[in-house]
């Protein structure tokens, strides 16, 4: 189940009953954190070591490797967009939220799954910097619509 407050999402996937369940490798098309409610969460970015004609991992290995408790000072890591990784419950009755936002107040991605990026709406400024021009009517319909929702 998803939930949206404001242009932050918190997808929340429920519990993890057994030592050993497993959510099996997968990628997103966003950034997004991954935060340890119960239990304890074992989680690993994985590397590719061979793909399929779609760009799909058939085997991988284990890059790096967290250990994450909600008694940890920081019970959450960071997982970059497009990188492969899987999340195994080290405890019985283990929970677990993934949070994101995206570029755009109408929840789109610069990135779009297994398509090249989209072109947005960018600005460069004088340093260089490329920032990405919002409209405000569309923050509008959209703080709307999350308001119509979350009731």
């Amino acid at each position: 189940m998803e939930y949206v407050s404001g242009n932050i999402l918190i997808r929340s996937l429920g519990v993890m009953e057994k030592i050993g369940d497993v959510i099996a490798g997968h990628r997103h098309h966003f950034d997004h954190t991954t935060f340890c409610l119960s239990g304890k969460l074992e989680l690993s970015l994985l590397r590719e070591t061979q793909v399929d004609i779609f760009d799909n991992p058939i085997s991988a290995e284990v890059e790096k490797q967290w250990i994450l408790t909600p008694e940890d000072e920081t019970p959450w890591q960071l997982i970059l967009a497009g990188r492969f990784h899987l999340l195994r419950a080290l405890a019985p009755n283990t929970r677990y939220i993934c949070v994101y936002s995206h570029q755009f107040p109408q929840a789109l991605s610069v990135h779009k799954p297994g398509q090249l990026p989209q072109i947005p709406n960018l600005k460069t400024d004088e340093h260089g910097d490329t920032w990405i021009r919002v409209n405000p009517n569309i923050a509008q319909v959209t703080s709307a619509w999350s308001e119509a929702h979350n009731r």
